[in-house]
Formats: structure tokens, sequence, C-alpha cells
């Protein structure tokens, strides 16, 4: 990877570090916290975070398990609650320009399972400053930094009410 290509990949993780990871891994935290308690074990809860990556489709998930409706119908609801993101990874698709990319359809379903509400965003901002080659590099870096905040809020926020009061905790979910 040219020197360019490394210093846009790490501008996209470190512009991810900042307010839009933070804001992003602590939604998580709740999550986790209402996976919990709904009865999932650390390894569901954080395999909701990898599989689904999106919240309204993970909290249809866990609210419709813990009531014990059928897997057809949690599988309904959770594609219906992630349809929304259907319009932004279309065009993110068209941003990125991935048509022009000579990369499997594995590897394009995998760029756009990264994408998050946050990272679509960004993109309309990054687009101005980099060229089409470079903004998939920013957007890789950016992704994938998000999806590393959101799994780890996912892991802190399992783990937290062990060290948190309840009533804390109970403000930690409504945030």
């Amino acid at each position: 990877m040219s020197n360019k290509k490394r210093s846009t990949f790490f501008t996209g993780a470190v512009d991810a570090s900042k307010v839009p990871g933070f804001s992003l891994g602590t939604t998580m935290v709740g999550f986790a916290s209402i996976a919990k308690e709904a009865g999932l074990d650390v390894w569901s809860t954080t395999t909701t975070t990898l599989v689904v990556w999106g919240l309204p489709g993970q909290v249809a998930f866990v609210s419709l398990l813990s009531t014990g409706a059928s897997l057809i119908f949690i599988f309904i609801a959770v594609c219906l609650a992630n349809m929304r993101m259907m319009l932004m990874v279309i065009s993110a698709h068209d941003i990125l320009q991935l048509k022009s990319f000579e990369i499997s359809i594995f590897k394009k379903i995998l760029l756009m399972h990264l994408l998050a509400i946050t990272s679509w965003a960004q993109l309309g901002h990054a687009r101005q400053k980099y060229g089409r080659k470079l903004l998939l590099i920013y957007y890789v870096g950016f992704s994938i930094t998000i999806y590393l905040f959101g799994l780890s809020g996912t892991l802190i926020g399992y783990h937290l009410d062990n060290f948190i009061p309840r009533d804390i905790m109970l403000f930690v979910v409504f945030i």
C-alpha cells in the first residue's frame, strides 16, 4: 500500500475515532445492556452486533426473542427494521463508484455491511476531498473503526452492569 493510501486509511480511522466512534460505541453500550437484560449471553449479543449491525434491527431481534416470538417472525422484523438502510447502501455504492472497481461481489457486500448511518454521512463530506480510489480507502478506514467502536461498546455494555449501580445503568440505557 502506498504512503498516500496508508495516510488516507489512517485519516479515515482517526476521523471515526472522534465523536462518531464514541457516539456509536455508547449507543452499543445501551444495546448490550438491553440484550443482557433480555437473557442473551455475551456471545449472542456480540454476534448480533457483528451480523445485524443496525441498531433498530438489533433491538427488534432482542425484544422479539425475549418474548418468545417465532424465528421467522424475528427474521422478518429484523429485515424490515433494517430496510431503511437499503437506500443508504444504494447511495453509498454509487458514491464509492464500486462498479468501477474490480472486486468480487462478496467484497462489495462486506464493504456495504460495514456501512452505518455515521459512515454514510461522512462519505458526503469526504467525497469532496478524495478521488474515487482514495475515497474507498478512506471509507474502509472510517467504517472499520466505527465497526470496532460498536463492537467494543457492545462488549463494554454487556459487562458494565458488574461495575455500575442499576440506577445509573438504566440512565445509560436511556441515553
